[in-house]
């Protein structure tokens, strides 16, 4: 056994989530979440994917699952990872910092992919 084969990254790899489709779902499907909170363009969207997660672990150079994002406006997208404290961002936007988890665990639960899981 290799140091790299029994590495904790290569063994969470394997259980996160990945779905091309769902993510194509998910920029789709929806607008920008923060558009009822904030001027911005609403579309096109992209997936961003969680730096806190609430379905799956990250670490370093490891992102968060595909369950594990929302859709966000290019401009919000930019705004949130310039800001760096994901946070800090959606609690200066909704007044709720868990705002992403929470968004990200309705959409996962109300998504055709739920029972793929």
């Amino acid at each position: 056994m290799t140091f790299r084969s029994s590495c904790k990254h290569n063994r969470l790899r394997g259980k996160r989530f990945q779905s091309r489709k769902y993510l194509e779902y998910i920029t789709s499907e929806f607008d920008c979440i923060l558009f009822p909170y904030n001027w911005c363009k609403r579309r096109p969207v992209q997936a961003h994917h969680l730096m806190k997660p609430f379905y799956s672990v990250r670490g370093m150079g490891l992102r968060a699952g595909d369950k594990d994002v929302v859709p966000l406006c290019s401009d919000c997208h930019r705004e949130l990872h310039l800001n760096g404290n994901e946070e800090k961002y959606f609690k200066l936007i909704t007044d709720n910092e868990n705002f992403g988890r929470e968004k990200c665990q309705e959409l996962w639960k109300e998504s055709p992919y739920y029972e793929e899981s």
